[in-house]
C-alpha cells in the first residue's frame, strides 16, 4: 500500500510540516505501507504542454502544435503516475486570499481533468466513443482502483476569521474530483501564518495531522463502500436540526394550503385545512422552540438585542406580499386591458427592474452619506402604496406609455427598500451573525410572497369568475346572442379563440364587440381589487 503526499506550500513550510506530520504517523500505524511525496510548487508544467500519453480524451486539449512551449520541461506524467500508483492522498496547501494558491489546481486539472476522469472511463463503449473517450481496452486500469483521500489547509487568519480561509478545503477537494478518491478527513488549522509556527502549539496542529494520517491508515484496502468519514462532526451537532425540521415542514405545508385554497379547493376543504393547519402549528412551535427551547438556533438569540432586525423583517415580509402583485399582474393587466404586445408590456416591466438597480444604488449612497435609514424606508413604502393606487385608476383608454411612470414608481419602491431594510436588520447585528441577519429578511420576503400570492389569486379567482359571466351576459344578450351559447362564447374569449367566436350561430360584430368591452373590463375590475390589496400591504409598511 502507498500514500503519496501533496504539498502547495514552500519548502519546509507550514503546509509541507503538517504533511510530513501526517505521512510519518501513516508509516507508524500500519506496517509495511510506504509514503512519498511531491512538491507541485517545485514541478514544471509546460506552457503548451501536449495530451497526457494516457488521457481518456487526447482529443479534448489545449495544445497548439508548434507553439512557444512545446519543449518545456513537464513533470505531469511522474505526478501522474504517483496519483495512479497511490492507495491513498493527502493534500496540504496554505491560503492566500481565501483559496490555496493556483499553481495547484492548473497542476493537477493539467495533469487529471478529464484526461482521468472516473465517470468518463466507467462509461459505455457507445457513450465513450460519443465523448470522445478512447477505447475502454486502452484505459489505464489503475484509474478504477479505489483511493481514499486527505486535505490540509494551513491558514494566517485567526480561527476568528473564517471567511479569511473556510473556502480552501472545498477547494482542495475539487482537485481530486475527477478520479473519485473517498475523503476520510479534513482539517483547516488557522492562525499560522509565520514560518514554523505549526511547532508553536503542536497538540493542536502537528498533533491533529497525526490523527489525520491514522484515519487514512484505518481506511486504507477498504473498497469504497466501506470507507467512512472520520473527519470533525462538531459543526454538525451545532446545527439547531429541531428548529430546522420544524420550519421546513412547517412552510411548506402552509405554502401548500395557502396555494390550494380557491385553487382548486375551498377553503372549507380538508385538502386546504389540513396542511394549512398543520403548517401553522408546526411555525407555532418553531417559534417557541426558538425564544425557549435554543439560544443559538436558526433564530440566534443574539439577533433580536435590538428590534431592528424583527422589524426589518416584518417590512420585507409585508413587501414581499405587495411585491408579488406587481410581479404576477402588472405586466398581465397592460396585455388584457390596453392589448399591449407581450413584447413591449414586458419590457415595461423590464423598466421597472432597471430603475430598481439604480434607486437601490442612490439608496446606498444616501444611507451611508446621512447614516439613517427611516426615512428611505417611509420613502420606499410610500412609493410601494403609490403604485398600486395609481394601478386602481389604469383604464385601456389611457396612454399605453404612461406605464413607463408607473414602473418607475414601482422599480424606485423596490431599490428602495430592499436597500433600507437589509442595512436596517445588519447595522445592530454581532459580526458573526451577519450572514443570518442577511438571510433572515430575505426568506421572508419569499413567505410574504407566497401569502401575497394566495390572496391575489383568491381574489383574482373569486372577482373574475363573479364579473364576467355577468357583464358579458348584459353586454350581448340584449343584442340578440341565445342565451344557450353564453358559456361557449365565455370560454372563447378566455381562449382568445377568435374562429371560436365567430363560429357562434347568430353572432354579429356589435355582439363581438360588446362581448369584447365587457370582457376587458372584467378582468380590469378583477385587477382593481388586486391593486386595492396590494396597496393595503404597502400601506402596513408605511405605518410600520
Amino acid at each position: 500500500m502507498h500514500v503519496l503526499g501533496i504539498s502547495a506550500g514552500t519548502l519546509n513550510g507550514n503546509s509541507e510540516m503538517l504533511l510530513k506530520a501526517a505521512l510519518k504517523a501513516v508509516e507508524k500505524e500500519l506496517a509495511g505501507v510506504t509514503t512519498s511525496m511531491a512538491r507541485i510548487r517545485y514541478m514544471q508544467c509546460p506552457r503548451n504542454g501536449k495530451p497526457m500519453e494516457k488521457s481518456l480524451v487526447p482529443m479534448i486539449t489545449t495544445f497548439i502544435p508548434g507553439a512557444p512551449g512545446s519543449d518545456d520541461p513537464d513533470d505531469r506524467p511522474k505526478l501522474y503516475e504517483a496519483i495512479m500508483n497511490a492507495d491513498a492522498i493527502i493534500v496540504s496547501s496554505p491560503v492566500y486570499s481565501h483559496l490555496p494558491p493556483g499553481h495547484i489546481k492548473s497542476f493537477i486539472d493539467d495533469t487529471l481533468g478529464p484526461g482521468a476522469d472516473l465517470a468518463l472511463a466507467s462509461a459505455s463503449e457507445e457513450d465513450g466513443k460519443r465523448l470522445g473517450r478512447v477505447p475502454a481496452a486502452s484505459i489505464d486500469p489503475r484509474l478504477f482502483k479505489p483511493r481514499v483521500s486527505a486535505f490540509i489547509v494551513v491558514a494566517g487568519s485567526p480561527s476568528e476569521m473564517p471567511e479569511q480561509w473556510t473556502l480552501g478545503l472545498m477547494a482542495l477537494n475539487q482537485s481530486l474530483y475527477s478520479i473519485q478518491a473517498t475523503t476520510v478527513d479534513q482539517i483547516c488549522i488557522p492562525g499560522n501564518g509565520p514560518h514554523g509556527s505549526v511547532f508553536q502549539h503542536e497538540e493542536s496542529t502537528i498533533g491533529r495531522a497525526q490523527l489525520l494520517g491514522r484515519r487514512v491508515s484505518s481506511q486504507l484496502a477498504k473498497s469504497i463502500d466501506e470507507v467512512q468519514f472520520l473527519g470533525s462532526t462538531q459543526k454538525f451537532a451545532k446545527i439547531d436540526w429541531i428548529g430546522s425540521v420544524m420550519i421546513a415542514i412547517g412552510i411548506v405545508l402552509f405554502v401548500v394550503g395557502l396555494q390550494w385554497s380557491g385553487n382548486p379547493y375551498s377553503w372549507s376543504n380538508g385538502h386546504v385545512l389540513g396542511p394549512f393547519i398543520t403548517g401553522l402549528c408546526l411555525l407555532f412551535l418553531f417559534a417557541f422552540w426558538e425564544w425557549k427551547g435554543i439560544n443559538e438556533g436558526i433564530l440566534h438569540h443574539s439577533l433580536f438585542r435590538h428590534r431592528n432586525l424583527p422589524v426589518s423583517i416584518a417590512l420585507v415580509f409585508v413587501e414581499g406580499a405587495a411585491f408579488w402583485t406587481i410581479n404576477n399582474f402588472f405586466v398581465f393587466e397592460l396585455v388584457m386591458v390596453s392589448h399591449v404586445g407581450s413584447f413591449p408590456a414586458i419590457f415595461r416591466f423590464a423598466v421597472l427592474f432597471a430603475t430598481s438597480i439604480v434607486t437601490a444604488i442612490l439608496a446606498g449612497v444616501y444611507i451611508t452619506w446621512s447614516k439613517r435609514v427611516r426615512e428611505p424606508l417611509v420613502c420606499g413604502f410610500l412609493l410601494l402604496t403609490i403604485f398600486p393606487i395609481v394601478m386602481v385608476f389604469y383604464r385601456g383608454n389611457l396612454p399605453v406609455a404612461d406605464a413607463y411612470g408607473y414602473a418607475v414608481i414601482g422599480g424606485s419602491a423596490l431599490g428602495v427598500i430592499l436597500t433600507a431594510s437589509l442595512v436596517a436588520a445588519q447595522m445592530s447585528t454581532p459580526a458573526d451573525q451577519i450572514s443570518l441577519s442577511s438571510g433572515l429578511p430575505t426568506a421572508a420576503r419569499s413567505l410574504g410572497g407566497a401569502v401575497g400570492l394566495a390572496v391575489n389569486n383568491a381574489i383574482f379567482n373569486n372577482t373574475l369568475d363573479q364579473k364576467m359571466p355577468h357583464m358579458i351576459a348584459e353586454a350581448v344578450l340584449p343584442l340578440g346572442l341565445d342565451p344557450k351559447y353564453l358559456s361557449t362564447l365565455i370560454g372563447a374569449l378566455v381562449s382568445q379563440n377568435q374562429a371560436a367566436v365567430d363560429a357562434l350561430p347568430a353572432i354579429t360584430p356589435a355582439i363581438i364587440d360588446a362581448a369584447v368591452q365587457a370582457f376587458t373590463e372584467a378582468y380590469r375590475l378583477t385587477f382593481r381589487n388586486l391593486w386595492i390589496a396590494s396597496a393595503c400591504f404597502a400601506g402596513v409598511g408605511v405605518i410600520g
